[in-house]
């Protein structure tokens, strides 16, 4: 652990409290439909357009990114971006005992994702997601929609009436950024109980598992495919990016497509 630049990042983003927030919107989608544009973004998000800086990159082989970060004061944006660089660098090794290994190929875009997963695990507390969800533009209106609303049955959606491009946002950089530093110096200083798997091999492995048979991926149960993946419990497979932003699609559309077949077969009976 580097306690000595814990310390000095802290107070590099604790700087910037009083300043106005700069937020950040990060966009997937699976490669094998159109990229997006900042001018494209659902109105819920308009306040990103023809801001920078922007990023685009590839957080896994099957998918797109888009980082766009907002702010009036062009200033603190430089500065807060500069402190995102630094804490990049300067706790790597805290991030990849920690599970986070992002490499985008720009250093200040590996801190900035770096949040985003650990948002999307719940580690930044209030400092999370926006509404702590992410959401999906309908293809037929301007309605972004969480995903737990779409797979409601009694609503009526469906992810067939949804564009497969998940939007998250982060509120204040400096204070999920913040929350972040506070979270690495936790568990850098906790004791490790025994070595987990990397979730970046789990990762792989799930690629694997997935391009040698869909079918098993799509239909059976995370405990099921846990246990084919010689792993102990289901959790590395839900945390892995492959699952979170591609598997888990295809799954949600699988079970509502089984659910309205079985419906229709047992109408007919």
């Amino acid at each position: 652990m580097n306690p000595k630049s814990m310390e000095r990042l802290f107070a590099r983003f604790e700087a910037f409290r009083d300043k106005e927030p700069i937020g950040l919107l990060y966009a997937i989608w699976r490669r094998d439909i159109e990229p997006l544009h900042p001018s494209e973004l659902p109105t819920t998000y308009k306040a990103f357009e023809n801001q920078q800086p922007t990023f685009r990159f590839s957080p896994a082989k099957e998918l797109s990114g888009l980082l766009i970060v907002r702010g009036d004061d062009s200033t603190v944006k430089r500065l807060v971006m500069a402190a995102c660089k630094a804490s990049s660098k300067e706790l790597h090794n805290e991030l990849c005992n920690c599970g986070f290994e992002p490499d985008a190929g720009i250093v200040e875009i590996n801190w900035l994702w770096a949040l985003i997963e650990a948002a999307g695990k719940g580690h930044l507390g209030c400092e999370g997601f926006v509404d702590g969800k992410a959401f999906y533009q309908s293809r037929v209106a301007d309605l972004t929609v969480d995903e737990a609303t779409i797979l409601d049955d009694s609503l009526g959606w469906s992810m067939a009436d949804f564009v497969p491009r998940k939007f998250m946002q982060l509120e204040n950089i400096v204070e999920s950024s913040i929350r972040f530093v506070e979270y690495l110096r936790t568990e850098s200083e906790a004791p490790r109980q025994e070595t987990l798997p990397k979730e970046q091999n789990t990762d792989i492995s799930l690629r694997d598992l997935y391009e040698s048979d869909p079918t098993f991926c799509l239909r059976e149960t995370l405990e099921v495919i846990a246990q084919r993946l010689s792993l102990q419990s289901k959790d590395p497979v839900s945390d892995c990016p492959f699952y979170k932003f591609y598997l888990k699609d295809l799954r949600d559309t699988y079970r509502i497509q089984t659910n309205a077949r079985q419906q229709i077969t047992s109408s007919w009976r």
